[in-house]
């Protein structure tokens, strides 16, 4: 009884303790409940809805004030397209209403036939960019009934209706339209006072004519090309105003056109005494500004004659005189400079006065240095002067002499000797010397790393330039830390004295800035995932200016975007905290591109391609391009190229995976060649001038047309198989990827081809490629490309006592890309005293060798903003063996040509999106 009713007492103690225990959790847990904050979010899309219950919960704490909660809102509104945002607060409850902003992703036109469906999504697409009322339906609808009636329909039939897509927050848009009968225009009547001839031409040039439809917009383009054909010709006055449509009945069917003409009097410039090439025609327009000129009133006269002078002046024609003439009947007004340039003036020679630390001879050394075009050309350039003096004043700056002065400058002119004298006066001064040079109010770098940056020491002269430079430099280095406020202030130049100074460099570090949240913006179809892998930060991380510019060009590397900007936010809530906020504009994703030539490698081609970019938003992309060409040539084949390719962004977030499948027919000498390739590749991107490529090909390859006489080994004979895994490294550092102006390129390649890889054959092979763009002058340039290869046979291949690798991997060269002055691969394997003429396949086709070396280089010479005269020199050779290379055994040609850049994203394209 004693143990059970001790138990008992134990027990009832036991289960005491407990229940108080339990009692005490609850009630803490139930105060607890009851100060956290419950969030409610109302919202019809179900994405922002999520992100918005779990952003408030994660950020509201029972201590948040009411500006804690509207900058909590703020910040919100910025990451979604949403037009409002609501609250509502009960005791520790949040509700939140959220409305989006109606945002039309997709347009489908539907009826359409007269009036182009991309013309009115264009419309749609500016007023929804436009619109910010409530009901984005009925204002696409009335601006599609709008543009109708200025397209001349006025009794259009359309329907719009939206379908919402609830798991991306955007919208469809279908405009179902019935065009009905449009207004035709039954007469046109010029009014104006303009001769019937007049009248007939320009409504011919205008392809205006009765019974066409009421098009303001068309008719309105064409009035503004017209105009600028009339302005192209120099016309004073060329206007057609008001072209009002009068309707003739009441259902608007029928109209009459009167647009007011006017037409002034043509504007004809002569220019006489000019007759050096230095002064042409097209030069002299460009002095006096005439692209530019519109009223050709007395001012134009004035100025036009005062550049004029000028452009002699500039020239070493100091006594230029012009003298301006005008001629005027009914249809032109001819405005005639005649032009006596006078005796060219050439500089004898140079005085300095004043220098006493600095020898004229070293004055004069640099004068000669810092002189522009034609100062450089000994002429007497008066205008170059001011120039030479400024670039003087900063090279005795750099030398410690702050307070140097330069007088007007004196020049004697002896006009029948063609020469002058220039003398220079100027006052030195005494240097100014560091006595001690002083880092203040610096806290996170130490001085002694500041110093670095300046790199001063004692006794050493006062450069403003170099100093200024250095702070620049500083304040960047500050900013890559995070410190983008940072501000490095040097005395004034005013303020330093001759001789020594104690020179003070204040520093103001300001905040440390950090990275918040990281907003998008702009991404209707794009994926946020797509964006932010290719941030090179985060939030918390201290923003970095490097950092953001190196997004944002590998945001645009994508090809998903036309433009991409990244700018800072200051955030109200947090001190020293930054959101960043990216917007982007997408680029359509499908894109058709035909393209017919012609060429002499090729003969008649027809290349084009499908694509399809960013698919369903996710950063995949597919292609499809091909090429059929037939050269000139009636026993040569059909010859195509059909190549798929797939991207898969970002494989274990590390590089980019393609899929490449290739089906192609070529045509060789003595046979031609079937293949079929699969390619599977990593590309790494790893500096913007670096990528890297590794890829593994499997190639079914098939000769045909084998002609009766040819010797090929058993391998090349019959259907063969290579397996290979490649390497490929490129360091890119060309100013521009289309048309590079300096700089230069570099690839090595290396293929291994082995039996483990599916290879029928084992050998291997490597290649390099160096490209050099030299600029010369201005836009005058050379391009010089090396090429070198090298392969061998290896493992069992080898072993067999094959020393040649299959025929068609083997090195030639010939044609536009290697040796210009020979056929597509004819050149290759052969001895030194055969000559390589493809026309011959028995003697002199080309097998093709084991090692390559090649060169092509070419001199630009611009003829045109577009056009340049090339002149062109290449070499080379191919050798069968390896122990055949020799440097002076190659094939040599030159010649010259026409390069013409095509500006224009592709000719004979066809974009679809």
């Amino acid at each position: 009884m004693t143990w059970a009713l001790t138990w008992s007492s134990d027990l009832i103690s036991r289960i005491s303790i407990l229940f108080f225990a339990l009692v005490t959790l609850a009630s803490t847990g139930i105060t607890h409940a009851q100060q956290q904050a419950h969030v409610i979010v109302e919202c019809k899309d179900l994405r922002i809805k999520q992100d918005a219950q779990q952003f408030f919960s994660s950020n509201l704490t029972p201590e948040s004030t009411k500006k804690d909660v509207s900058n909590l809102m703020k910040r919100f509104y910025f990451q979604w397209p949403i037009k409002d945002i609501r609250m509502e607060m009960n005791d520790y409850t949040y509700k939140f209403e959220i409305e989006i902003k109606s945002t039309v992703v997709e347009y489908d036109v539907q009826g359409n036939s007269a009036v182009k469906e991309a013309d009115i999504v264009r419309q749609l697409k500016e007023e929804q960019t436009l619109y910010q009322g409530d009901n984005v339906a009925e204002a696409l609808l009335q601006r599609t009934r709008t543009y109708y009636e200025l397209r001349g329909f006025y009794n259009p039939e359309i329907e719009l209706t939206t379908i919402d897509r609830k798991e991306t927050g955007t919208m469809k848009v279908i405009v179902k339209v019935k065009e009905n009968k449009p207004c035709m225009i039954e007469k046109i009547d010029f009014s104006g006072e303009v001769k019937t001839g007049w009248v007939r031409k320009v409504r011919r040039q205008l392809q205006w004519k009765n019974n066409m439809r009421c098009d303001q917009e068309k008719i309105q383009s064409q009035i503004v090309k017209l105009k600028e054909k009339y302005a192209r010709k120099r016309y004073y006055q060329f206007d057609i105003r008001d072209p009002v449509l009068e309707y003739t009945d009441d259902s608007k069917t029928k109209a009459i056109l009167k647009p007011e003409l006017t037409i002034g009097a043509r504007i004809l410039i002569d220019f006489h005494g000019n007759q050096y090439s230095f002064e042409r025609n097209e030069l002299m327009k460009r002095a006096i500004f005439l692209d530019q000129e519109k009223k050709f009133n007395p001012s134009f006269e004035n100025s036009a004659v005062q550049g004029i002078k000028d452009f002699y002046v500039s020239r070493g024609y100091p006594f230029a005189q012009v003298d301006l003439r005008q001629k005027t009947d009914p249809t032109t007004k001819r405005f005639i400079f005649d032009i006596d340039r006078g005796p060219v003036i050439r500089l004898k020679s140079i005085r300095f006065e004043g220098n006493r630390e600095i020898s004229s001879e070293k004055l004069e050394k640099q004068f000669w240095l810092l002189a522009p075009i034609w100062t450089k050309k000994r002429l007497y350039a008066e205008n170059e002067i001011p120039e030479i003096i400024n670039g003087l004043l900063a090279f005795y700056q750099s030398l410690g002499y702050l307070h140097v002065y330069f007088m007007e400058p004196a020049v004697d002119i002896d006009r029948d000797k063609h020469s002058a004298k220039l003398l220079l006066k100027l006052q030195e001064g005494s240097p100014s010397y560091f006595e001690d040079f002083i880092i203040r109010n610096n806290v996170f770098m130490k001085t002694k790393d500041i110093n670095k940056f300046f790199d001063v020491k004692r006794d050493d002269p006062i450069d403003p330039v170099a100093l200024r430079d250095a702070a620049q430099k500083l304040e960047y280095e500050y900013q890559t830390k995070g410190f983008k406020y940072a501000k490095v202030k040097l005395p004034d130049v005013d303020s330093i004295t001759e001789g020594y100074n104690q020179y003070i460099v204040d520093i103001d570090e300001g905040p440390r800035i950090r990275v918040g949240d990281i907003i998008l913006q702009g991404n209707f179809s794009t994926r946020d995932y797509v964006i932010t892998r290719e941030l090179t930060f985060k939030s918390g991380d201290l923003l970095n200016p490097e950092q953001i510019r190196e997004s944002r060009r590998r945001l645009l590397r994508l090809g998903f975007f036309k433009s991409v900007t990244i700018g800072e936010k200051v955030r109200d809530d947090l001190k020293d905290v930054e959101d960043i906020v990216i917007t982007v504009i997408e680029q359509k994703k499908r894109s058709m591109i035909l393209k017919p030539g012609v060429s002499t490698d090729d003969g008649g081609r027809l290349s084009g391609s499908f694509g399809y970019t960013n698919i369903a938003g996710t950063g995949r992309s597919a292609f499809l391009s091909g090429r059929v060409n037939h050269q000139f040539d009636d026993k040569a084949i059909w010859e195509n190229r059909a190549v798929f390719t797939y991207l898969e962004p970002q494989i274990f977030n590390f590089a980019t995976g393609k899929f490449n499948l290739i089906q192609e027919r070529s045509e060789e000498q003595q046979f031609d060649i079937s293949r079929t390739s699969i390619v599977l590749g990593l590309e790494k991107l790893v500096y913007s001038w670096l990528r890297t490529t590794l890829q593994w090909e499997l190639e079914f390859r098939t000769p045909f047309n084998l002609e009766p006489n040819v010797v090929l080994s058993p391998l090349d004979q019959t259907r063969a198989r290579f397996g290979s895994m490649g390497a490929i490294i490129d360091f890119d550092f060309r100013d521009n990827l289309l048309n590079a102006t300096k700089g230069s390129f570099h690839r090595i390649q290396a293929n291994f081809y082995d039996q483990n890889l599916l290879s029928d054959a084992d050998f291997f092979q490597i290649f390099t490629r160096n490209s050099f763009y030299i600029p010369i002058y201005r836009r005058v340039r050379s391009v010089l490309s090396v090429r070198g290869g090298f392969s061998a046979t290896r493992g069992v291949t080898k072993d067999q006592g094959i020393e040649q690798i299959p025929i068609e991997k083997r090195f030639r060269l010939g044609g536009n890309s290697s040796l210009r002055g020979f056929g597509r691969n004819c050149v290759g394997g052969l001895p030194s005293n055969v000559p390589e003429n493809c026309s011959d396949a028995v003697l002199t086709q080309a097998p093709g060798g084991n090692t390559m070396i090649n060169y092509l280089w070419d001199l630009l010479l611009p003829l045109n903003n577009s056009v340049d005269f090339v002149v062109f020199t290449d070499g080379g050779n191919a050798f069968l063996n390896t122990s055949d290379f020799d440097l002076m055994n190659i094939r040599t040609t030159a010649g010259f040509g026409i390069r013409y850049e095509i500006r224009s994203s592709a000719p004979f394209a066809w974009i679809m999106g």
